[in-house]
């Protein structure tokens, strides 16, 4: 999961090996959440300059019922299209969807199993930057993968 170029891409290729559920992977942005602070590390990695605005989004991916992964993503929108950052607030569109056409590479820069961080019914969090075509930062994700994926499937 972790090698490809999106969390959708890798959770639809690991289910399909797996016989996890059916279907798309679906995406669902909760829309009245409060946003998580920005860790010290993933501002690093993000870059914003001082006083920049950073926009938080949280997204839960599914396929058919069973719930994959929750998903926080931190980007910055003076990078984005005005179009761009209005999907992002207002639709359930995956994030790579979104910012596909500025040609980003996904940069892990963390992977976590165990972790104080996870909540109960997690298996791994993994983190990585999305790097533009022109180099700069658009944004960090912290994506948490639950157990369910790591069971065999019923059958």
């Amino acid at each position: 999961m972790l090698s490809s170029p999106t969390a959708t891409e890798g959770l639809l290729t690991w289910c399909e090996a797996h016989g996890l559920s059916h279907g798309p992977i679906t995406v669902r942005l909760l829309r009245e959440v409060a946003p998580r602070p920005l860790d010290e590390e993933c501002r690093g990695e993000l870059r914003p300059e001082a006083g920049e605005a950073v926009i938080y989004r949280l997204v839960v991916l599914k396929r058919g019922d069973l719930v994959l992964a929750e998903a926080d993503n931190w980007f910055r929108p003076r990078l984005l299209s005005p179009a761009m950052v209005a999907a992002l607030e207002t639709t359930d569109i995956p994030f790579s969807g979104v910012i596909e056409p500025l040609r980003p590479v996904r940069r892990t820069f963390g992977v976590s199993f165990d972790t104080p961080r996870l909540t109960a019914g997690f298996a791994f969090e993994h983190r990585a930057v999305l790097v533009g075509e022109d180099g700069r930062p658009i944004a960090v994700v912290r994506e948490r993968f639950r157990a369910d994926l790591l069971a065999p499937a019923a059958g």
